[in-house]
């Protein structure tokens, strides 16, 4: 499925059929992100950072709702990226589910909330990467294998870097691709409090 792009200008929010989506209130400084992380998201969230940092009220922070299950690892840094270096304060809130590169998303916020009913699942960040078929040449596998180490690297720092886990910890979240709940998020300091 793709994602689309619905700017808001007031407080009505009408539904176009789509699902899929990143939503945008410049009135309410809001952002909700229930899409998965791709080079789309990517460019709409840029483009709406871009809208906010235009805007007349800088101080006031933007509030970021996630809901996915994931997405293109490189796509999820590239947001946490856009977000840290926008010179603008963002509030993320986990509502449902959130997954693989949208922890990234979550883990930009200055203030991290978490619904008391919602997730936060942890996978293997390199699962996105399909294994060579046999016809493929062996140079092909080791670059995969070399962006593996390169993404769970990144990850591990940004995870560590907004909450109190450590790598080992990470790793055996992943491994086990746990799902955590809002009271295990909090403990582990990935996020600020519970709504």
């Amino acid at each position: 499925m793709r994602c689309i792009f619905t700017a808001i200008r007031d407080t009505s929010l009408e539904n176009d059929g789509e699902d899929n989506k990143i939503v945008f209130n410049l009135k309410k400084r809001r952002i909700d992100i229930f899409c998965k992380i791709d080079r789309n998201a990517v460019l709409m969230m840029q483009a709406i950072i871009e809208e906010l940092k235009g805007s007349k009220v800088r101080e006031r922070p933007v509030t970021v709702v996630v809901n996915t299950d994931g997405g293109l690892a490189f796509q999820g840094l590239a947001i946490y990226d856009l977000v840290k270096n926008s010179g603008l304060k963002f509030r993320t809130i986990v509502l449902g589910e959130v997954a693989s590169a949208g922890l990234a998303v979550v883990l930009a916020g200055d203030e991290r909330l978490m619904h008391k009913h919602a997730s936060l699942h942890f996978h293997a960040t390199a699962m996105q990467f399909i294994k060579p078929k046999d016809s493929l040449e062996q140079h092909e596998e080791d670059i995969q294998r070399g962006q593996k180490r390169v993404i769970n690297k990144l990850y591990y720092e940004i995870t560590s870097a907004n909450s109190n886990l450590r790598t080992p910890q990470i790793r055996r979240l992943e491994r086990n691709e746990i799902c955590i709940t809002a009271e295990q998020a909090l403990q582990f300091g990935l996020i600020h409090k519970i709504i």
